[in-house]
């Protein structure tokens, strides 16, 4: 059909494909369509996104209480106009790990809402919250950090309701939690692909002296000459070839990739700006957004709506400081007026999210270097948006009980 046009029918699946909790998602389906059919339709998964999708579109607004019906419409309004904006809808018709993240992440912090929002957190909720969790943390390699805010989120389900049996069903899920996503990260090895990118077009990008930076990673310095390149472009022979492949992919290590960042703190910061330049840039420019039979060229993108995405695109900064002043200051806010939102459950979800979107943060740059930034970054914006709907949402709740409070005070109503 031409390499930029979407295909929507999948013939057979990739049995080489990486051990992730997203591949083993999708293998069942697309070979459960095969006992019908030659080839599985990617709208059906689609449609099961969109369910779900919907799904936590209702808890939250079932569940979620601003202090008056103004506030609850202002909320319902901005989850619609952020999280159905065509920069993310695109993404649910693609077999990519960032749509199974999109969905699923929005719908696990909706259920946890439902649950602490509850006087008796439901069993079985409970253990699809956690169960979600962990499909999400197994999602992309190195996602599995994001254990760390979401087993912050399920013991606090454990003080939440108290008896034995809950307290012990909690205990087990966040010890799975914590087990399954470290075991299937060691298990998980790096594409071939995104290995080359994390070293040449990530680690050695721009770099002033590639062979020492390649001595760092523990790899050959006779492969300097690659730094800057990326498999998008054409490459010397010997990188497709067996020789290469041992002696460069096998020593590929993520964990010497965190070592090296943490190391190399002025590395990290020339690198990362890069990525918070082109943090908000979720809508793929370098791919069309329709079929082949669709009479449009290759490359036409869909005019449907993205006001948010162009809003995120012209109007935020593009700076890390702005990248981490959002989360720093929900946590901020959350702590501060603790007391004036009375849910200590709100407050741990909150600060679990802005754990999550720094993580989600540095992701891209381990996994891919600087290649498909607009794709792999679209994970970083699902959790940094949830930031910001949920700073709006601190501002109404906290103005609305102060006025409360100067009303029954003072008799004040403005």
């Amino acid at each position: 059909d031409g390499q930029f046009y979407i295909k929507y029918n999948i013939i057979g699946v990739n049995e080489s494909s990486s051990d992730t909790s997203f591949v083993n998602i999708v293998k069942p389906l697309i070979k459960l369509a095969g006992s019908f059919t030659n080839v599985f339709d990617i709208r059906i998964l689609s449609f099961v996104y969109l369910i779900l999708l919907l799904l936590s579109i209702f808890y939250f607004n079932k569940y979620v209480d601003l202090g008056n019906l103004r506030n609850n419409i202002i909320f319902a309004a901005i989850l619609i106009f952020v999280y159905f904006d065509l920069s993310y809808l695109v993404y649910i018709n693609t077999l990519y790990a960032e749509a199974a993240f999109y969905v699923l992440f929005l719908l696990d912090i909706s259920l946890y809402i439902k649950l602490i929002k509850s006087q008796k957190p439901q069993i079985p909720t409970t253990i699809l919250f956690f169960l979600i969790s962990v499909v999400i943390c197994g999602l992309i390699k190195n996602m599995f950090l994001l254990f760390i805010p979401f087993a912050a989120m399920g013991i606090y389900l454990a003080v939440r309701r108290k008896g034995y049996m809950y307290r012990i069903i909690v205990a087990l899920l966040s010890l799975l939690l914590i087990v399954y996503p470290a075991v299937n990260y060691s298990n998980v090895g790096y594409e071939t692909k995104d290995a080359f990118n994390s070293v040449f077009y990530g680690a050695l990008y721009e770099s002033s002296d590639p062979k020492a930076d390649l001595n760092k990673l523990k790899i050959d310095e006779k492969y300097a000459e690659l730094a800057g390149k990326n498999t998008y472009e054409n490459l010397p022979q010997y990188v497709y070839e067996d020789e290469f492949k041992k002696e460069f992919f096998e020593k590929v290590s993520s964990k010497n990739f965190f070592k090296y960042y943490i190391l190399n703190p002025k590395k990290f910061v020339s690198q990362y700006k890069f990525v918070g330049y082109n943090a908000f840039e979720t809508y793929p420019k370098y791919a069309g957004n329709f079929t082949a039979d669709s009479g449009k060229n290759a490359d036409v993108k869909a005019g449907g709506f993205k006001l948010y995405n162009l809003l995120k695109e012209k109007v935020f900064p593009k700076t890390l400081w702005f990248v981490y002043l959002i989360p720093l200051l929900v946590i901020a806010l959350l702590v501060g007026y603790r007391k004036l939102i009375n849910n200590t459950g709100i407050v741990i979800m909150g600060i679990s999210v802005a754990l999550s979107s720094i993580i989600v943060f540095i992701i891209p740059m381990i996994n891919n270097g600087l290649v498909d930034i607009s794709r792999t970054m679209a994970v970083y914006n699902v959790t940094f948006d949830a930031l910001v709907i949920m700073l709006v949402c601190i501002l109404l709740h906290i103005t609305t009980k102060r006025k409360q409070e100067f009303k029954d005070k003072y008799g004040l109503s403005q």
